[in-house]
């Protein structure tokens, strides 16, 4: 799971991921693969992932997911 929040002026991601409140979310199933697209985008658009959190996706990730 990859969270972080993104300035206003952010282009569209270059990944599936769907907002959490301020945050975006993304689930994911490659995680280097997905960070490393991510991380690749955000400097090719001059664009600061703010908060940038990444890890593999806990169950009580899960939980809190499906509760919002």
């Amino acid at each position: 799971m990859i969270t972080f929040t993104l300035p206003s002026y952010a282009p569209a991601l270059p990944i599936p991921a769907r907002r959490h409140g301020d945050r975006w979310l993304v689930e994911s199933t490659n995680l280097p693969k997905d960070l490393y697209h991510l991380l690749g985008w955000a400097y090719d658009n001059g664009v600061e992932l703010r908060d940038l959190e990444a890890g593999p996706t806990r169950l009580d990730d899960v939980f809190r997911a499906i509760e919002s």
